[in-house]
């Protein structure tokens, strides 16, 4: 949908068309939902590990307000981390959407790219290995 909106030419103008910007142009409605979703993948991940490598301390520590505030915590985070930078990112100049485009500077730029691809690419895909990779050795010790 947005796609089609990028292609039909709207002229945005004032508060109205920058807010029209933000909320259809700029990926918010999905961007969020993403971001969530892999916070929630590695918060599942660990709780996982917990239950079946550590087993005795999961039974006697875990508990269930521990996963609604992970859960939350998920849910939460990626409506921050996605709003911080669209509304830094997304200005309307001369009837025209520009979303993603306008950090504080080239320097800001690759800092935010940094850490975008260390935290939802290498930190989320090692602890889903380790997580996933210590619970198939837990598993592979009971077989034999």
């Amino acid at each position: 949908m947005v796609i089609a909106l990028e292609l039909s030419n709207i002229y945005f103008n004032g508060m109205g068309g920058y807010w029209l910007c933000l909320m259809l142009l700029s990926y918010a409605g999905s961007w969020p939902g993403n971001i969530g979703s892999l916070v929630n993948l590695a918060a599942i991940s660990i709780e996982r590990y917990l239950r079946v490598v550590h087993h005795l301390w999961a039974k006697n520590k875990l508990r269930n307000w521990m996963i609604y505030l992970a859960i939350a915590f998920a849910g939460t985070s990626g409506i921050v981390i996605a709003a911080a930078i669209t509304f830094q990112t997304t200005t309307v100049e001369n009837g025209v959407c520009y979303t993603g485009v306008f950090l504080l500077g080239e320097t800001a730029h690759k800092i935010y790219e940094i850490y975008d691809f260390l935290s939802f690419y290498v930190v989320i895909h090692l602890m889903f290995i380790f997580c996933y990779g210590c619970i198939l050795m837990v598993v592979r010790r009971q077989d034999t």
